[in-house]
């Protein structure tokens, strides 16, 4: 869970979203496309929405803002709050979707934000 002054740090970034966008990327396996933001997964699903739309939010972006960030609708954001809502309850079926919150948790923290590994470790 990133802290307040970390979340007040990558609000600073020049462009926090297509910062968000560049972790999750380099963390998750997303399918390339030629037209902008893609949140295709090779296994399916909406674990990378779920992920981004996590993060935006944690970041104070209403779902208006993570709209257009995304290009989602009104029904796909419900489908991505449900599965969150899922998620944080817990369940083996979505370790997967953990591991891909933590990954991209710790690429923010520690590649963008540029927070060395021993502090948080102390």
């Amino acid at each position: 869970m990133l802290t307040k002054d970390q979340i007040s740090s990558y609000k600073k970034l020049d462009n926090p979203p297509q910062s968000l966008y560049m972790a999750l990327i380099k963390q998750v396996h997303v399918n390339p496309s030629h037209k902008g933001r893609t949140f295709s997964v090779p296994e399916g699903g909406y674990s990378a929405l779920v992920v981004y739309y996590y993060f935006l939010k944690m970041l104070d972006y209403t779902d208006d803002q993570v709209m257009d960030e995304t290009n989602m609708t009104d029904t796909k954001i419900a489908i991505v709050q449900k599965h969150l809502d899922h998620l944080l309850r817990g369940g083996p079926e979505y370790d997967r979707v953990n591991i891909k919150l933590q990954l991209v948790e710790n690429y923010m923290v520690h590649e963008q934000l540029k927070e060395p590994y021993e502090e948080i470790i102390d």
